[in-house]
């Protein structure tokens, strides 16, 4: 779950305030939270490949997200 949340707020802010090609980042992100989970969990193969996808789809709906609440371009404009 704590994964999951990490994601999910990340996720948000980086769709948010950086560009496009951020979302590149969760890569070696999910890959990381994998290997933690192989390592302190003893997480089998498909356990693994379970978790990586449903890291990676948090992720990527929250980077979508993200870019859905960025102003438009003539909103910041008093």
């Amino acid at each position: 779950m704590k994964a999951l949340l990490l994601n999910l707020l990340l996720g948000i802010g980086l769709g948010r305030f950086f560009s496009s090609w951020s979302l590149l980042l969760f890569v070696p992100l999910i890959a990381a939270e994998v290997a933690y989970g192989v390592v302190v969990h003893d997480l089998s193969l498909l356990a693994c490949t379970r978790r990586a996808i449903a890291l990676l789809i948090t992720a990527e709906f929250a980077f979508l997200f993200g870019m859905l609440l960025r102003p438009a371009p003539g909103e910041l404009e008093a």
